[in-house]
């Protein structure tokens, strides 16, 4: 995932930033997923899960 400058920047100051809309098989609707930093893997991209908006590390999860 490359971002711009002020995504970086962004991401820098506020912790998350938009990088779009994706739609995976299966799912009846874009969803709007975002960058943010995992402690363990660096920036990675996903969408935010549950009531709360919670960001989740995909690879993280992928580990447990």
């Amino acid at each position: 995932m490359i971002l711009s400058f002020f995504q970086r920047l962004k991401l820098w100051l506020l912790g998350c930033v938009s990088v779009g809309y994706r739609v995976k098989p299966g799912w009846g609707a874009p969803i709007e997923h975002y960058a943010f930093k995992c402690r363990r893997h660096g920036i990675v991209v996903d969408y935010k899960h549950g009531f709360a908006g919670r960001l989740e590390c995909p690879l993280c999860f992928e580990e447990e």
